[in-house]
């Protein structure tokens, strides 16, 4: 579901917004949506949680031993407060719920113009995975089914300098493979528009283009991603309570 920014949150609430279009998504997910209501044993449901209660979330990771770099860089507070979150929050935050929830930094433009075409070219496989690559690179046999159709995959968190938003899906054309993306700055009537499914065929491929984002797009200096990658077992906590990253190009 995309979240919008409100009125309360313009200007930082960003990775929140993101954080809760995330959570939506792992909550139409079984295998996920177990970790969540784990995690939130009283959210309604139709629900997403509110910000306070993803601060205070975020806080719980920190106090069980996650990010502790990240959590001391924010004072280890975050509930009635405006600061900022980002990739490692969102990935400390999902490993706690028991998530497995990784990094990739795409740290330097690998197309013409400063353009990051690898980034198009990762989600690509991530939503469409390449049978017998690794899960760290975004597939697996599992993630098939009999049919050789992916599975349904929880959407990207996606972060640059300034701003963050949610990748939900691709788009492959011919010579190009573009980003679907959800951004909270774009507002709930303008969204519900585009979602509108009494409206013509026609109509609503002209409004793709709310959506959609080419590489050529794609002109931050660096982007930072967290995806998710399957559950992770109570033993397996401990093991990833330290933040890593993966680098595209390695």
């Amino acid at each position: 579901a995309h979240v919008a920014a409100g009125r309360g949150d313009v200007g930082w609430g960003c990775g929140y917004r993101n954080l809760q279009m995330l959570t939506s998504s792992l909550l139409g997910l079984a295998e996920y949506e177990r970790c969540v209501r784990k995690a939130l044993p009283s959210l309604p449901p139709g629900r997403l949680p509110s910000i306070p209660c993803l601060q205070e979330l975020i806080e719980k990771a920190w106090s069980a031993g996650f990010d502790t770099p990240g959590a001391a860089q924010l004072g280890h507070r975050l509930v009635g407060t405006r600061k900022w979150i980002g990739a490692t929050e969102v990935a400390a935050v999902l490993r706690w719920m028991g998530v497995r929830a990784r990094i990739v930094d795409f740290h330097r433009p690998t197309g013409e113009g400063g353009t990051h075409p690898a980034l198009c070219d990762w989600t690509a496989s991530y939503f469409w995975p390449i049978p017998g690559q690794s899960s760290q690179e975004q597939s697996s046999e599992e993630s098939k089914g009999d049919d050789d159709t992916p599975h349904a995959r929880p959407c990207i968190y996606l972060q640059h300098q300034g701003h963050s938003r949610s990748i939900v899906g691709v788009e492959q054309r011919t010579s190009s493979t573009n980003l679907l993306i959800f951004d909270p700055s774009q507002s709930k009537a303008r969204m519900n528009s585009f979602l509108d499914t009494s409206r013509p065929s026609g109509e609503l491929l002209t409004k793709m283009q709310l959506l959609r984002r080419t590489a050529k797009q794609l002109k931050a200096r660096q982007y930072q991603v967290v995806y998710v990658d399957g559950v992770l077992g109570e033993e397996e906590k401990g093991q990833w309570k330290t933040l890593s990253s993966s680098r595209v190009p390695a």
